[in-house]
């Protein structure tokens, strides 16, 4: 199984890759742009302590990065993608980098997956700058043949 994680070396991806470490079979392969303070010390910790893991550095704002990315790896079974500024601070400081990052690379991440690695799940998570909460469409599928698809909204 082959896991493609933006954001990995921040704190939710470094920790779903470490935990994928122990699922036989699991490869990860972890992008970031390590641009937030303390994701290059994750990045070090985490090659020490993860076996099947390649790290590779781009920018998700970038939409030829992704598609780059995913046309390397077209075999990926999963595109986890929590690559996003969570912290107030960096939203006051550097408003445009900061939202760039969670909503222009959550657009490239859907983007890049379509053409390059159409069977792939994308799973996402997120803070509440890019999705407004309390108007969450949610659509839920089964993978293909095993199931039927529901739609439903959610208020949040």
């Amino acid at each position: 199984m082959k896991i493609i994680v933006t954001g990995s070396a921040g704190s939710f991806g470094s920790a779903f890759s470490h935990g994928m470490g122990d699922v036989p079979g699991a490869k990860t392969i972890g992008v970031d742009e390590l641009s937030r303070r303390g994701a290059a010390a994750n990045l070090v910790w985490f090659n020490k302590h993860s076996v099947d893991h390649v790290f590779e550095q781009l920018d998700v704002t970038s939409a030829s990065d992704m598609d780059d990315l995913l046309g390397h790896h077209p075999d990926a079974d999963a595109v986890v993608h929590v690559s996003a500024h969570s912290a107030v601070t960096s939203s006051v400081t550097d408003t445009r980098h900061d939202r760039d990052t969670s909503a222009r690379g959550t657009l490239n991440a859907n983007e890049a997956v379509r053409p390059h690695t159409p069977g792939a799940a994308l799973l996402f998570s997120s803070t509440n700058k890019v999705v407004e909460w309390s108007q969450v469409h949610c659509r839920r599928s089964s993978p293909p043949g095993r199931g039927q698809t529901q739609e439903g909204a959610h208020d949040v």
